[in-house]
């Protein structure tokens, strides 16, 4: 279910459907998996437990750049635990921009950091949302993990999320060997 709308009206759905609909088109990862999957909405209080137990560690946290309603739990976590969000990836910065002028995400320009003003703060104080929960190589993720980006570096006993299953084929394989490469 969504973290904030409500979820889909199946009755609907079925209404159209029977309505002679020729052709749907849907993306749903893990959909040919058996099962069901866990909401959206109980990340929130995850990003607010992980943020409360590790105060004034450096944070960053990949997300999947179009997966707006979890960029809003992230952002909302980071600010009720005083951390400036820092977009890092061009794919994120996108995203959030586009999210906030259209309303979907309901944050000020004061509760973020550039990328390139990050350095200057204390390192704590900041939530990193970057780019590269598959592993993409050349992602902001990928450069911080070599200690190849230009503005970000990885403070010793930083703490990195995946908050995304690498569900695409071979990408596992990615993300396993750029956490491998960023603990070398």
């Amino acid at each position: 279910f969504p973290s904030h709308d409500n979820p889909a009206d199946v009755k609907v759905i079925k209404k159209i459907g029977e309505e002679g609909v020729l052709c749907m088109l849907s993306d749903c990862l893990g959909v040919s998996k058996d099962g069901g999957s866990v909401p959206e909405s109980v990340l929130g209080p995850t990003f607010n437990k992980v943020m409360a137990e590790n105060v004034g560690r450096q944070i960053m946290l990949t997300v999947i750049s179009s997966n707006l309603a979890r960029m809003h739990q992230i952002i909302d976590a980071a600010k009720k635990h005083n951390r400036k969000v820092v977009l890092a990836g061009r794919s994120i910065e996108q995203t959030v921009k586009i999210g906030m002028e259209l309303g979907y995400l309901p944050f000020k320009k004061e509760d973020f950091v550039s990328e390139r003003e990050a350095y200057k703060q204390p390192q704590g104080n900041l939530l990193y949302m970057i780019a590269g929960c598959f592993g993409q190589v050349g992602s902001a993720l990928d450069r911080v993990s070599k200690n190849e980006h230009d503005d970000i570096s990885l403070e010793k006993n930083a703490l990195i999320i995946f908050s995304a299953e690498p569900s695409p084929p071979g990408v596992d394989v990615e993300v396993l060997l750029l956490v491998f490469s960023s603990t070398v």
